[in-house]
């Protein structure tokens, strides 16, 4: 006989269906409304079968799994339910972006600049519960990520007058922490970094990468900061949120060398700057 659990909480709408026949079991899984998947195990005896069989039916209902009766038609997706946990889902990932933010400006104004700003930022990171600050070091590395460009790291030549690999690491890091609007800036538009106050060679900021790990640790030194990193990655409306602001250069990926007169052309503003 097949029974049939379903799970409708959000915008999670999912079937999960057993069935023994003898020594063989199938089973059939997916969202509400479609076909799903199928698949089917042979076991050495229908003693074993059901025992495995038994094990899965407990592991589902254990999740939250409910089985339909008999006489229960199966349930179509619940589209109101689906649409309100998206949005709430949106919601919340803006809130926390912006909250990322605050949260640097905040260090970044009580120590009157970016250099003296780790131990603010620590201290505002320590205020948050252990997810949190893993969610944090998730938007942190993300945004470092997504600046990852070509011509962001010919800018980041210039200023530095040079830019190794782990160089341009620390640059983007520095870049972070200057807040929202000139990091999106940057972004748009590498030469805006032109009008910035900075000395060359002054523009890498390798202490803040850490600084997420540091303050996870502190409240919580049971648990591997990284290890747990992995198994907290953003969601896909999160890093959609993130993404939806970002507005790269046209050319942002153009492809560059050392040449002085290459660079000049490409950044002006900001070779002229650092002649």
């Amino acid at each position: 006989m097949k029974r049939i659990f379903v799970f409708q909480e959000g915008n999670s709408q999912k079937f999960w269906s057993i069935e023994i026949k003898g020594a063989s079991l199938d089973i059939a899984y997916g969202r509400l409304g479609t076909a799903g998947q199928v698949s089917s195990k042979l076991f050495d005896s229908d003693e074993k079968c059901k025992k495995e069989a038994d094990k899965l039916i407990k592991e589902k209902t254990g999740k939250g799994y409910k089985e339909l009766s008999d006489d229960t038609a199966m349930p179509t997706v619940d589209t109101k339910m689906v649409q309100a946990a998206k949005e709430k889902q949106s919601a919340d990932a803006e809130k926390f972006k912006e909250q990322f933010w605050t949260i640097i400006d905040n260090a970044k104004e009580s120590a009157r600049g970016w250099e003296g700003m780790c131990d603010p930022l620590q201290e505002a990171l320590m205020q948050l519960d252990a997810k949190d600050i893993l969610r944090w070091g998730q938007v942190f590395n993300f945004y470092h990520e997504l600046s990852y460009k070509n011509k962001l790291w010919a800018a980041a030549y210039i200023i530095n007058g040079g830019c190794s690999d782990d160089g341009f690491d620390y640059f983007r890091a520095w870049l972070i922490a200057q807040g929202k609007e000139v990091f999106l800036k940057a972004l748009l538009s590498p030469e805006s970094l032109a009008e910035l106050n900075v000395s060359e060679g002054d523009v890498e900021f390798e202490d803040i990468m850490s600084i997420a790990s540091t303050a996870f640790e502190e409240i919580d030194a049971e648990r591997d900061y990284y290890e747990m990193l992995d198994k907290c990655s953003l969601t896909m409306e999160e890093k959609r949120v993130i993404k939806s602001e970002i507005i790269y250069d046209s050319n942002i990926d153009v492809e560059w060398d050392e040449d002085e007169d290459m660079l000049s052309k490409l950044l002006p503003k900001l070779s002229k700057k650092f002649e």
